[in-house]
């Protein structure tokens, strides 16, 4: 079925509804790096947002690049992890920010198959939102699932999140 426009329409409403009802977390800012963005979505996985923010400004305070954290002895990680829960996350995160180090020149992937490939990360809900295509625009985010339900709902095959 050929989009009509609507997919287009529902898009901008939800991107509305979220201008005036999102919250204002410190990652969702312009200029936050697809790095900040990254660490966010490990951090807020089976965690309350209200308990991420802190450990997130000090992870972006000490860490700001994967170059950063990769330098740094995975102990180090999973330390400054503190009370967020499932510690193996730091663990991962650190392996991630290793291979974006040694094979991204520092860079987060943009793109989905490189980003899948990260540790940690493969084919999961967690790479099809983000960080690329929440770093992309910020301001107002259509997870991945949701324009997945907008597409078979809708018989679209063009709903890119924003």
């Amino acid at each position: 079925m050929p989009d009509t426009g609507l997919t287009s329409h529902v898009i901008e409403a939800i991107c509305a509804w979220f201008d005036a009802n999102g919250r204002d977390l410190p990652w969702r800012r312009p200029g936050t790096s697809a790095w900040g963005v990254l660490v966010s979505e490990v951090m807020s996985q089976q965690t309350p947002m209200s308990r991420v923010i802190g450990p997130w400004h000090e992870w972006m305070n000490r860490w700001p690049t994967p170059d950063d954290l990769a330098e740094e002895d995975s102990g180090e990680a999973v330390a400054a992890w503190g009370r967020l829960g499932y510690p193996r996350r730091a663990l991962r995160l650190h392996s991630c920010a290793v291979t974006i180090a040694t094979e991204h020149d520092g860079v987060v992937p943009n793109s989905y198959d490189e980003l899948v490939a990260l540790p940690g990360i493969g084919d999961s809900p967690l790479a099809q939102s983000s960080p690329l295509r929440l770093a992309a625009a910020p301001q107002c985010l259509t997870p991945m699932y949701v324009a997945s339900s907008l597409e078979q709902s809708l018989g679209s095959q063009t709903v890119q999140p924003r």
